[in-house]
This record gives structure tokens, sequence and C-alpha cells, in this order.
């Protein structure tokens, strides 16, 4: 095999619109086709396929359309069409099965992607869009994040439980295909993922009806061969298409002459590469020696094992409540610390790199006056117990480094959310605004990386009684998202 299956255009353009489509209502029309020689309610539903069904003599061969009933010779006259008039306008009739969503339930959806695009960080990826008013210009690149982060908790509570089910196994298949490495047991089990996922759609949706037979493209069918794939090439993102349109994507715009096209590209690039080594000719020529050194602002000002202070640094006063929950903190660390050795000036930061290729933490104090900022301080950290590691998620407020005892502490500190409920195995749900208000100081170890939430009206419904505001995480690890998706967030 020379070129493998893409999975950009096969599962995040053509099987995530397919699935659309279906549950909005467009694909198939869910009725049996009538014939068009016979009077409307004359011709009955077909109990077999066409390769199943026989003639009465029976012929396997014998044509499976040809219509039931009385001879030509008694047939009714066809219909003389009517004299031309004004054109009407009719709306197109929507599919009325089981899994199609109501206009009013895709409104819902398409303001609840709208309403959350400021509390998903920019490490996610590109802020999701109204899908019921933007799906048609959605990229290959919004289908992946649709299906890695969006779908199952937009769809919870308003797709059926078991096609809920059956989606949820192409995204899973989906993410495992595009990881960095994949083992012999993981290529088996994509495998049998993606088989199960073809054989309940087909069962759910095509319902083994060769008129909604629109509803198995080919596309369903290369599912099958995507194992195959990984299998003798190596894992999907090494043969996706995603790395070709994106330098597409970059030489397109390069080209500003018609008749000089090739000399244009050259040019461009050129110019390019010598911009990107500007920063190394600098520091060696004379001419560019006395050019502005960049900004000391912008660079780290401590340095941690679990990351870096960012600048600037700031001394603030920390509030009585705050400063009571850091006594109770180091108390718990060391019992010899009295609260009289707690200074409340502290060294406080806004951001924190952590490090290893980790996430860039924003506080409430870099999110301060700054509308158009996407919320990069909701975070998701860790307490170890006599059970275990435990999850919890909350807001970063600030960062400081007090001093006590000539040691200095590397904390952050969390306005906490309600405790996370597991749902669907694997997505997890919190109340954003519990009752009491509640902090805790926290070392910059136990945080974990960077999450977002989104908060849905399905999800209101059930626990609004019982919790103040409840949101869906949204986490990049929630389908072990180890993998090549995260190239796409540029």
């Amino acid at each position: 095999m020379s070129f493998g299956v893409d999975v950009m255009h096969l599962i995040c353009d053509n099987l995530s619109r397919l699935l659309y489509n279906l549950w909005d209502g467009r694909l198939p029309a869910g009725t049996h086709a009538k014939a068009p020689d016979l009077a409307p309610g004359k011709l009955p539903a077909r109990e077999h396929g066409p390769l199943e069904r026989t003639d009465d003599t029976g012929d396997p061969d014998a044509d499976p359309v040809a219509p039931v009933g009385p001879p030509a010779a008694e047939r009714p006259a066809p219909r003389v069409p009517r004299e031309a008039g004004p054109a009407r306008t009719t709306k197109k009739a929507r599919a009325k099965d089981p899994w199609v969503l109501t206009s009013k339930m895709w409104e819902e959806i398409g303001e609840d992607m709208r309403a959350c695009r400021r509390r998903i960080p920019n490490q996610l990826g590109r802020a999701p869009r109204n899908i019921a008013k933007n799906s048609a210009g959605f990229k290959a690149t919004e289908w992946s994040l649709w299906l890695s982060l969006y779908s199952v908790p937009l769809l919870s509570g308003r797709l059926p439980d078991e096609y809920l089910a059956n989606w949820e196994k192409v995204c899973e298949a989906y993410n495992m295909s595009i990881a960095f490495e994949i083992t012999v047991d993981e290529l088996t089990k994509i495998r049998r993922i993606f088989k199960e996922f073809v054989l309940e759609y087909e069962r759910l949706y095509y319902q083994y009806d060769y008129n909604r037979m629109s509803a198995c493209p080919s596309s369903i069918h290369m599912l099958l061969h995507v194992a195959d794939c990984i299998e003798w090439l190596g894992p999907a993102w090494v043969f996706w298409v995603f790395a070709m349109e994106r330098m597409n994507g970059m030489v397109v715009p390069k080209a500003r002459s018609r008749s000089e096209l090739n000399k244009s590209l050259a040019n461009a690039v050129l110019l390019d590469e010598q911009l990107k080594l500007f920063g190394y000719i600098r520091t060696t020529t004379p001419v560019f020696s006395m050019s502005v050194k960049p900004s000391p602002i912008h660079t780290c000002t401590y340095e941690t094992p679990s990351g870096w202070f960012m600048k600037p640094e700031k001394l603030i006063q920390l509030s009585c409540t705050a400063h009571r929950h850091l006594v109770d903190y180091l108390q718990e660390l060391d019992v010899r610390i009295k609260a009289d050795q707690v200074d409340k000036t502290v060294r406080a930061y806004k951001r924190f790199q952590l490090c290893e290729g980790g996430d860039l933490i924003g506080s409430y104090e870099s999110q301060r006056k700054s509308d158009k900022t996407r919320a990069s301080n909701i975070v998701l950290y860790t307490h170890d117990s006599d059970f275990g590691t435990e999850v919890f998620f909350g807001e970063v407020m600030l960062f400081a480094r007090p001093l006590v005892r000539r040691v200095y502490y590397p904390l952050a500190y969390i306005r906490c959310y309600g405790p996370a409920q597991l749902r669907r195995g694997r997505f997890f749900v919190v109340d954003t605004q519990p009752p009491g208000n509640l902090h805790e100081w926290v070392n910059i170890r136990q945080i974990k990386r960077v999450v977002g939430t989104l908060t849905t009206q399905p999800l209101i419904d059930e626990l609004g009684g019982d919790a103040g505001k409840p949101a869906w995480i949204i986490d990049r690890e929630t389908f072990a998202w180890n993998n090549a998706a995260r190239l796409l967030i540029d």
C-alpha cells in the first residue's frame, strides 16, 4: 500500500459531517421510497433488501424494484401537471427518526458553544464556534476538536444514549489512532472499536433498509481499514493530510505574482528564513550591536523543580482570609510554624510556566481588564490521600512565594470548585460556584494542566437545584490526548 487512509478527511471531515447531518434531520428521509408509476399508497413497504427478494418463480435475479400490483393496462393514467404558476417556497422537511434533534436543541447547543468561548484556554486550540450557524464552514481542525473535546458533553442529555455511546466509540478510536506511538495491543483495540462502531452504526442508522442507503457512504466501510493502514504505515498522523494542508496555507498567501509565480514563492521563502536567522545575526554582526535588547519583563524570575514563576514580581498584602488559609496550610507541613512567623506581605506573580513542555498558567490577576482574553487560570490539581490520588479543579487567584523560617514556598492560591463527579466513564462534572466560596493554598507541583469548562442546558436542568453553576470539564486528556491532535492547535 502506497498511501494510507487519510483520517483528516475520513473522520474529521466526512464522518463528522455525516453524523451531524443525520442528527440534524437532513439525511435520510426515513421513509420508504414510492414507485413513480403507482398512485400514492398503492405500493406496500418492502420487507427485504434487493439481494434477498425473489419473485414468484423463485428467481433470485428478478428485478427487485418491479412493482407489485395490477398490470400496466389497468394502472391509472399519470396525472396531468398543473399549469405553471407562481413558484412556492417550501421548507425542506426534516426526518423524524429517533436520533434527530429538534431545531431548538441545536440552537441551545450552538449557544452553549458560543457562551463557553471565554472559558476555553488557548492550549485547547481555537475557540468553538456556533455549530448550528457555522457547521457548513467548519474546517477539519474544528471537526477534530468537536470529536475530541466538545461533542459528548454537548450531546449528553439530548441525543439518545445508545446513539451517543456509538458516537463515543469513534471519538475514542480516532484519538487512539493518532497517538504518537501505538502498541500492538492498542492497535488491536483500535481495530475492535472501529468494527463495533460500524456494526452498531448499520443497526442504528442504516437499519438494513436499502432505502436508507444514503446513510452508508463509503466512509463507513473505510473505517474498517484504518487499523490495517496503521499496521503497515504507522500511526495515522504519519500519513494524514493536515501537514500538506498546513503547508498549502503557508505557501498560498506568498504567491503574489501571476507571471513570475516561482520567483515570487522563492523570494518569500528566502525572506522568511532570513528573518528567522536574524536573532542569531544580531549578536554577531557589528551593524546590529546597538539594537535594543528584548525587555526582561517577559522572562522568568524564579525557577523551581516544577517550573518557573514569570515576571513581573510584585509585593502584595494578603487579605485576612488568605493569610489565615496560608497559616493553616504551612502548619500542616510543619507544626513548629507559628502564625506570627507568617508575614502578610508575599512575593506574588501573575503567571507560572510548568516544566517539561507544560502549560503556561495564568491567574485571576492576569485575566483582569482583558475581556477578550480566554481563561488560562482554570486548572486540574491533585491531592494525595490514604485512598490514592484525588482530582480537583479550581481557578488560580495568584501565585506566591511566601518566606517562612528562611524557606521560600512555591504556592498557588486557588478558588475551589465543587467535588468532581465522573460522567460516562471519562468526563468530569463540577460545580463552578459551590456554596461557601472555598479557597486553599497548594504547592505548585500539585497543578497538572490547564482545563476549560462548558455549561450546558441539560446539565443545569439536571443539577440546577443542587448546584450553583454546574459545568463539564473540557480536558485534553479525556481521551488520552497525548497524540498528534496537539499539533493542530496553532
